[in-house]
């Protein structure tokens, strides 16, 4: 990878993400209709990604728990925040929300601790954090689409759980894509 910048055989990845495309070709060089091709988020340092396949035979590149090169691939990396439920289609007079979930037993702030502004996000609802927030430990945290205070009080949440909101919009009841992003 880019041992001569700018040479014919060189190239890079990018950390913020890329495509790969593998494409088969004869001695000649003549392509043989082969193909494969990937598109990739962006990446912490350090960590690398792995072909995974899940039980419906659906093919993904997730981050991995350990580098792999020459080896087969390690399992996929879950958290350290995961998507813990969403309620999209709530009942008559409910309330649309989305739980976060540390699944940690270290507190992860929401906001690269060098750059605080750069916060984390979650898109499909087009919700950026706000800066100085940290979720402790196994905390939830509730994303909502009103008034985090009318929330909590409506539901009886207790003050130990982190309420944000209003998200903009509304979650499809027919599906879309929602995705957790560090900076």
């Amino acid at each position: 990878f880019n041992a001569a910048p700018g040479s014919s055989n060189s190239f890079a990845l990018s950390s913020v993400g890329d495509d790969v495309y593998l494409f088969s070709a004869d001695a000649a060089g003549n392509l043989t209709g082969y193909d494969h091709g990937v598109a990739f988020g962006a990446s912490f340092n350090g960590f690398s990604f792995g072909r995974y396949v899940n039980s419906a035979g659906e093919e993904s590149f997730p981050s991995q728990t350990a580098l792999s090169l020459g080896t087969p691939n390690a399992d996929p990396r879950i958290g350290p925040i995961i998507i813990s439920e969403i309620n999209y289609h709530p009942a008559t007079n409910g309330d649309e929300f989305i739980e976060l979930l540390n699944i940690t037993a270290s507190a992860v702030p929401l906001f690269d601790p060098l750059r605080p502004t750069n916060t984390w996000k979650l898109t499909g609802i087009g919700f950026t954090f706000p800066t100085n927030i940290t979720l402790g430990a196994g905390q939830p945290l509730l994303l909502v689409a009103t008034n985090p205070a009318v929330f909590r009080a409506k539901y009886g949440v207790s003050n130990a759980v982190q309420i944000l909101g209003p998200f903009t919009g509304a979650l499809d009841n027919s599906g879309e894509n929602l995705e957790l992003q560090a900076p």
